[in-house]
């Protein structure tokens, strides 16, 4: 029983180490000689990880930044992914109108490269948004 113990607490040190920092996602983001995807997954974790739930409007900064340049670049799952970010930050400050119709944009453009947990992703955050205005 204590070995089994032992080794989830094992797990869960090792998960909690290979979190990365903002700091070090900051970086990411910011260091132009790196991989266009590198630094789109590093600024779409920013968004998730560090300010999705406690700074919503950081969030959406970060978030459209993340579509500027997934457009630049031509990366339509990440306009997507940031659409979808950007759909639940406005959410959250309480802009439902405003997300609905960014949401609609992220949706066209998950469909239009067939990605489905995208997809199934923004019908999630429709039905949140309906939900917290009873419709």
């Amino acid at each position: 029983m204590k070995f089994l113990l032992h080794i989830c607490l094992l797990f869960i040190a090792t998960a909690v180490v290979a979190q990365p920092s903002k700091d070090g996602l900051l970086r990411i983001w910011n260091n132009s000689s790196l991989e266009d995807t590198a630094r789109l997954k590093a600024v779409e974790q920013i968004v998730e990880r560090v300010y999705q739930k406690t700074s919503p409007d950081s969030a959406f900064y970060y978030s459209t930044l993340q579509y500027e340049f997934a457009f630049e670049k031509n990366v339509p799952v990440y306009q997507g992914s940031a659409l979808l970010s950007q759909g639940h930050a406005l959410r959250l400050l309480g802009k439902p109108t405003q997300a609905l119709l960014v949401l609609k944009e992220s949706l066209k453009i998950f469909k239009q490269v067939g990605d489905k947990q995208g997809v199934g992703d923004v019908l999630h955050l429709f039905g949140a948004i309906y939900f917290d205005q009873k419709n």
